[in-house]
Parts: C-alpha cells; structure tokens; sequence
C-alpha cells in the first residue's frame, strides 16, 4: 500500500469518527410548487472548531465531494458554531461509500439513506416523491431521536 493510499484509509477511519460522534444525517424535506414534497440526502457536522470543519472540507475536496460550510455567531458566551453539509444524492452516496464501512454508531442511518438513494436511482427526475420516500424519511428520524443502534440490518 502506497503513502496515497495509507493517507485515504486514515482521513476515512478519521472523517467516521467525525461523523460518529458529532455529525449527523437525515433526509431533509423541501415543499415545491409543482411537485410537492422532495427529500435530499444530507450529511453534517457542526461544531466549534473551525479547524476540524477545515479537515473535512480537505478530505472531501480530495474525494471530489462538494460540501457547504456556515457559521453563526452568537450574543451570549457561547463560541461561534461552524457547520458543513454535504447534500444531494450524488455527493451523499459518494460520500456514505467512502466512509460507511467505518462507521459504527451512526452505520444503520447510512445504510438507510444508501437505501433511500438506490431507491430514488431507479425513478426519474420527473418522478414525484410519494409515501416511498416519507417513510424512509420517517424511519431516518425515528433513529435519529431515539438515539437507536440498530443491531439488525
């Protein structure tokens, strides 16, 4: 194994983590005129540091994944919060096959939105999204507020 490739498994092993503990994914709901609802992927991680969010940001830009990165600042004593998305299917798929044989608490909702996108890969872009789609976007939620670790597949 080359250093190239020795470097990959680390940032892999390492954005996992990342997302393990601090991160999050979920399918975020969008009202449209024409077709109703729509549900993107999305995959996220907010925090204090913008070092970390940099780190991220690199690793991903190395793997040609597109992110988004916000800050808010607050009044009070808080710190200022930094937060980076990845977004949409492609991004998100790309993403969650790099990273989610590495996961480990946050696996059983990668799986389910690996799900979601293979799901939506065989519809069109004309395709409405239906009750399909709202229950994967139910169950994601249900395992996200309940904290679950799912130990079956």
């Amino acid at each position: 194994m080359d250093n190239q490739q020795t470097n990959s498994l680390i940032d892999m092993g390492w954005l996992a983590g990342i997302i393990d503990g601090e991160g999050w994914l979920i399918l975020n709901e969008k009202s449209q005129q024409r077709n109703g609802l729509s549900y993107a992927p999305v995959v996220g991680v907010n925090c204090t540091s913008q070092l970390m969010i940099n780190k991220i940001q690199e690793i991903c830009q190395k793997e040609g994944i597109g992110t988004w990165v916000g800050e808010r600042h607050f009044s009070n004593h808080w710190k200022n919060q930094y937060v980076i998305n990845i977004r949409g299917m492609m991004r998100v798929e790309k993403l969650l096959r790099y990273i989610a044989p590495y996961l480990v608490l946050k696996q059983p909702q990668a799986e389910l939105l690996l799900d979601f996108i293979n799901y939506r890969k065989q519809k069109t872009v004309h395709d409405s999204y239906g009750t399909t789609e709202k229950a994967f976007r139910q169950k994601l939620q249900e395992m996200n507020r309940k904290g679950k670790v799912s130990t079956t597949k």
